[in-house]
């Protein structure tokens, strides 16, 4: 008797084997492979996916943010480009496509870029006189920039040596982080301290309660990360 994991990696190299036997190139698609598999299994299912869309169309359809990445970073190591899309649910309806990864998966610029989009529309709230609206969606922002700035210190600052969902250290990138300044890390700690303030679920006493930061503030607290990201790069380029 095999486990249900083990029923799942036979059945996938099982398939792999005759594909590699068929001169057929037409495209393959996935649902959910690596679902009861460990994280060895994972990384080499997600491996081999990518060796596969070397020469083939490979959809794969997951809820696994950790399986994405390991796409992702394989996709990286063998020059393969991916197509990102997420399906959500929206007002309109289930099965609403977007064009690029989910807010979780997100690198630190296209985070910077969403963030920018959304504060479009929350200006135009504010601009227009729907407060209570617009007070909702800022607060809404600052845990999403306080979430964008977690992700700048894994990718900018420690450049990407130690990373949530990455079993693996990247030794080769830590001297990288021998020029961390402690300015760096002031920057880092007064933008999460502010954007925690301004997190649902913390109830401020009344007499301390003051009001939400305008939409010109919350545009500059984004320009903020923005700025710190690119001078830290800039910094480390102009170094290597």
């Amino acid at each position: 008797m095999v486990s249900e994991g083990e029923q799942r990696c036979l059945s996938i190299a099982a398939f792999f084997a005759e594909l590699s036997t068929a001169d057929d190139p037409s495209g393959i698609v996935f649902d959910d492979p690596v679902s009861s598999l460990d994280f060895q299994w994972r990384n080499g299912v997600a491996r081999r996916l990518v060796q596969e869309a070397r020469t083939r169309q490979v959809i794969v359809f997951t809820h696994d943010v950790v399986f994405l990445l390991s796409l992702r970073q394989y996709a990286e190591e063998l020059g393969v480009e991916p197509l990102d899309q997420h399906v959500r649910h929206q007002s309109k309806g289930a099965g609403v496509c977007a064009e690029e990864l989910p807010w979780v998966a997100l690198p630190v610029k296209k985070k910077i870029g969403y963030l920018n989009k959304c504060w479009q529309d929350a200006d135009k709230l504010s601009r227009e006189g729907h407060q209570d609206a617009y007070e909702k969606e800022a607060k809404y922002l600052y845990g999403l920039l306080r979430e964008a700035w977690e992700r700048a210190l894994e990718e900018v600052l420690l450049v990407g040596v130690v990373e949530r969902y990455r079993p693996g250290i990247q030794t080769q990138h830590i001297a990288q982080i021998a020029d961390i300044k402690p300015d760096d890390c002031r920057a880092v700690n007064t933008a999460m301290t502010k954007c925690s303030t301004w997190l649902p679920g913390h109830d401020k006493a009344a007499a301390a309660r003051s009001p939400v930061p305008v939409a010109a503030e919350l545009k500059a607290d984004i320009k903020a990360l923005e700025d710190w990201v690119a001078g830290i790069r800039k910094r480390r380029k102009g170094s290597a």
